[in-house]
């Protein structure tokens, strides 16, 4: 945890996968912002069948942070 107003920049990148499959990565900027940019091509949406999947974002860790990895059950509910 950094306290406020002493935001920290990562070295290492974070990396978001759905069903174990790397969609992206979210990339630390300084500030203490980060942003996420990826995005799914029509042949992975068209594989994400109706039901539950598993988003898995994970840290490998850097020299102040140890590794680190969330995982959460999203839902599809319609596929176009």
């Amino acid at each position: 945890m950094v306290p406020t107003g002493q935001a920290q920049v990562l070295s290492v990148p974070v990396t978001v996968r759905i069903d174990n499959k790397a969609i992206g990565q979210v990339t630390p900027l300084s500030g203490g912002t980060a942003t996420a940019a990826f995005s799914l091509t029509s042949a992975e949406t068209n594989s994400l069948a109706v039901g539950q999947h598993t988003l898995t974002v994970s840290f490998a860790g850097d020299s102040t942070y140890q590794p680190s990895e969330q995982s959460f059950q999203i839902t599809v509910t319609t596929v176009t």
